[in-house]
């Protein structure tokens, strides 16, 4: 069973812009109609997505041999299409995952963003592919990170998260925004932003504290009309030695990039062992976005919420003795 609730204008995206367009995961159980069921568990997260100039939202997910759009809500749920990852990616042990949809400068159309990694996630294959029909428009194939404790994988994972225009000598670029977060092998945890029909990397921005998929937003804090990136990463305690662009995984932290990779401004927040979560939101009416951080820690002080403005400022905090696992902004 699908339980939807068709996503609309109030998110703030429009289907005409080059913005995230509205979507939202939902757990796939049961499809009525539809001879294929998701077996696996990387199956059972379907995206969601509205299909501009149709009353109706698409239902894309992966399987183990790629991904696939399963029909329209209106309609009899029968495959629209599917099309199978390449061969040399195939295969068992294989994961892979629909990131989000996107409409990319080339072409005008809402694509959807999907990844996979080979069985040791020493290769990393990301597709696009348009909602309306599947036909492929960008594939390419980048390393993830090194194996540093030698155990024969790469222990981490990557999201592809979001999507900016990158200034180069050529001009403004469109790219990916990927968001890596090694465990013991500790690196690369950040940011890599590559092109978005080749896969070349842009710049990217590395970090000690590993980054959550859940705490990471794209926003315009300054009101330049231009959208900073903003993360956060919890302490881990991983990382014994050295550190990456100043950080190490002792302290929970919140970064702020603009669209080039500068690094604008981070903030700590709870040493090891302690975990965080951000929203990004106007709570002051300003008509310029806070973010909102909630931290979870065995000190008493870096218990709770603390606010802080566009440039990492903070403005107000409230101590929760509990501490704070999750955030979720209500409108109104």
């Amino acid at each position: 069973l699908v339980t939807i609730t068709a996503s609309d204008s109030s998110s703030g995206a429009k289907d005409n812009s080059d913005a995230h367009l509205p979507y939202r995961f939902q757990q796939v159980h049961q499809v009525p109609g539809v001879g294929y069921q998701p077996r696996d568990p990387w199956s059972r997260r379907a995206l969601l997505c509205r299909v501009p100039g149709q009353d109706a939202d698409a239902v894309l997910w992966t399987q183990a041999r790629g991904p696939r759009l399963l029909g329209y809500l209106a309609g009899s749920f029968h495959a629209a299409w599917m099309e199978p990852y390449p061969e040399i990616i195939n295969g068992e042990g294989i994961t892979s995952r629909v990131d989000g949809v996107w409409t990319f400068k080339q072409g005008g159309e809402p694509e959807a963003v999907f990844h996979a990694l080979d069985p040791n996630r020493f290769r990393l294959l990301v597709e696009r592919r348009r909602v309306r029909d599947g036909i492929l428009t960008a594939r390419f194939e980048l390393e993830t990170g090194p194996d540093r404790n030698g155990d024969g994988v790469w222990d981490g994972d990557v999201r592809v998260a979001g999507v900016v225009d990158v200034p180069t000598a050529d001009g403004l670029w469109q790219a990916l925004v990927i968001l890596a977060r090694a465990a013991y092998d500790l690196s690369p945890r950040g940011v890599r932003v590559v092109a978005a029909d080749t896969g070349e990397l842009l710049w990217s921005y590395l970090v000690g504290p590993q980054p959550g998929y859940d705490d990471f937003a794209m926003e315009d804090l300054d009101g330049d009309h231009e959208p900073e990136i903003i993360f956060g990463g919890a302490a881990v305690g991983n990382i014994h030695q050295g550190d990456f662009n100043g950080t190490r995984d002792d302290s929970t932290r919140v970064f702020a990039l603009d669209g080039a990779g500068r690094l604008l401004w981070s903030r700590p927040f709870a040493p090891y062992s302690a975990s965080m979560t951000l929203r990004v939101a106007d709570v002051s009416g300003d008509s310029l976005p806070e973010v909102l951080v909630g931290s979870r820690s065995a000190v008493k002080e870096c218990k709770g919420i603390f606010l802080l403005d566009g440039k990492g400022a903070l403005l107000d905090s409230l101590i929760i003795p509990s501490g704070v696992c999750e955030l979720a902004l209500i409108p109104g």
